[in-house]
């Protein structure tokens, strides 16, 4: 992303880089929050945090989600400014997200991060069970 931007500008960049690496990144944070539990609570199963990197697990679970809502913010709100400062004609970093959407929908993109960030982070922090 770092040789995109010094190419083809820093907003080409950052377009590419949300749509394509920051789902993945943010569902990075949420391995962290894996929870088993090997015995049931009754037996005197405690929740297995085996992602967790050291230290105090309330700290480590703050930074995490620290983590990932900065990733929302930074994503939601890099997108939002690019659909907001739209300028005519369209420039060619967001040109093939936005020219089939009318002027007043040209949000949706952002909607869409936002969906699919959801969605890879639910998918991680959430693994289905093996048989």
């Amino acid at each position: 992303m770092v040789v995109l931007a010094l190419i083809k500008g820093g907003w080409l960049a950052v377009v590419v880089g949300t749509n394509v690496f920051l789902a993945d990144f943010t569902a990075a944070f949420g391995k962290y929050l894996v929870v088993f539990r090997v015995r049931p609570e009754s037996e005197g199963g405690e929740l297995c945090w085996d992602f967790l990197p050291a230290g105090p697990r309330s700290q480590r679970i703050a930074e995490v989600l620290t983590c990932i809502a900065l990733c929302f913010a930074l994503g939601v709100g890099s997108w939002t400014y690019v659909v907001l400062s739209r300028r005519e004609p369209l420039q060619r970093h967001v040109a093939y997200l936005m020219q089939a959407y009318k002027t007043e929908c040209s949000v949706f993109e952002v909607e869409r991060l936002v969906r699919k960030m959801l969605l890879t982070l639910v998918v991680a922090v959430l693994p289905a069970p093996r048989c």
